[in-house]
């Protein structure tokens, strides 16, 4: 309740709210994990905490470690191998959640989650592929480092995935040379 509604005031709190997030009662992890979300990017120290979370028995719970994460943003660069792992193994509204914080952790970051990125392309789901080239796309020229493995997806057998990533390159070309 009133972390929620003070949000980033509540910074103070976040030592406390990453400690409730190990609670035995799920109703308080929640809480915990809801509250983070509502704290925002002053949440950072959270974030081991809320990897944590992810692997949470209790499905709701996980999904507000990932809505905390994605409202943390870049200072949550650390989640994004769990968070990418989590679109391959989770429920569909959980796969969605871990995709959006991956994909707003990657556009707030910047360059720092090309590596990350570039793992991604290479997974058997197409999904994460997916994401991963999007997330290059929006990094622009920060994605540049991962031009030659954008290239390789030119040789991929699937066709949105091959324009996916000619899009890509598009965009990371078109952000170098306005540089220029």
């Amino acid at each position: 309740g009133t972390l929620k509604i003070i949000g980033q005031a509540a910074a103070a709190a976040v030592p406390s709210l990453s400690q409730a997030l190990g609670d035995t009662s799920w109703h308080v992890r929640h809480a915990a994990a809801e509250a983070l979300k509502a704290i925002g990017k002053d949440a950072a120290g959270a974030v081991p905490a809320l990897i944590e979370a992810l692997g949470d028995e209790n499905a709701e719970v996980r999904f507000f470690a990932a809505g905390a994460l994605k409202a943390i943003g870049g200072g949550a660069a650390k989640a994004l191998p769990r968070l990418i792992e989590g679109m391959t193994k989770e429920a569909e509204q959980m796969r969605q959640a871990c995709a959006e914080a991956a994909a707003a952790i990657c556009v707030d970051a910047g360059a720092v989650t090309v590596p990350v990125l570039i793992e991604a392309l290479g997974s058997e789901n197409p999904e994460v592929r997916r994401l991963a080239v999007t997330a290059l796309k929006q990094l622009k020229r920060d994605g540049v480092s991962a031009v030659p493995h954008l290239i390789a997806c030119l040789a991929s057998d699937d066709q949105a995935f091959r324009k996916a990533a000619a899009d890509a390159l598009a965009a990371i070309g078109q952000a170098a040379s306005e540089e220029t």
